[in-house]
């Protein structure tokens, strides 16, 4: 009779919704991790070689007026790690030397200018600020700068409006599912929250 009850038991644990979730969510959690080894190695390459040294070299020309040797030495940078470019960097570095326009340098500096924050972010590294790329006149033109501004001040309110929901819902099952409890399993509630906000302003102190 024991035996058939375990079954029983495991059997309800299996099909509880919430045990589902959770599995479901460990193995999403352990994919992405897998990616993200995986795909952070080949971010690291392609910013040492190609990302950082085009950003560095054309940094002080951004939509500017480039010196010829300048503009060589970046290809050259691009011609020598062509197994680690897109498409979009080989059409860009195609005509930048098939016609050093104005219009092909601003794709070329575009490109750069994007990629190096970009590759940043994947990196954990933080961007440039909006003062420094305006102090240094790192923008295509004042439209470049207005939507630059938007877009932050729009995709800024936009997270803090899901951060605030998914904020109060965990509130509210956390507390709902308190309130169930007996006090001895509060106090573990409590204290595993309370080791979990830990460790999370522990994490959120290394983006500071």
């Amino acid at each position: 009779m024991n035996f058939f009850d375990q079954i029983i038991n495991k059997f309800q644990i299996i099909s509880d919704p919430l045990s589902f979730i959770g599995v479901l969510f460990t193995i999403i959690v352990s994919l992405y991790i897998f990616k993200h080894e995986n795909s952070y190695s080949f971010v690291r390459e392609r910013h040492d070689k190609i990302i950082f040294p085009l950003f560095n070299l054309l940094e002080p020309f951004l939509y500017h007026d480039v010196p010829k040797e300048t503009l060589e030495s970046a290809l050259q940078i691009i011609e020598s790690n062509k197994n680690l470019i897109d498409g979009k960097l080989l059409g860009v570095s195609y005509f930048c030397a098939k016609n050093p326009s104005r219009n092909n340098l601003n794709e070329l500096f575009s490109y750069v200018d994007r990629a190096y924050d970009k590759s940043c972010r994947k990196l954990g590294l933080k961007t440039r600020t909006f003062s420094y790329r305006f102090s240094r006149k790192q923008y295509k033109n004042v439209t470049s700068i207005i939507l630059h501004m938007v877009v932050y001040t729009l995709f800024g309110l936009i997270v803090f409006a899901i951060f605030l929901f998914v904020f109060l819902y965990v509130v509210a099952v956390l507390y709902a599912l308190y309130e169930s409890l007996s006090s001895i399993k509060q106090l573990i509630m409590l204290l595993l929250v309370s080791f979990l906000v830990i460790v999370l302003n522990k994490y959120m102190e290394k983006f500071h």
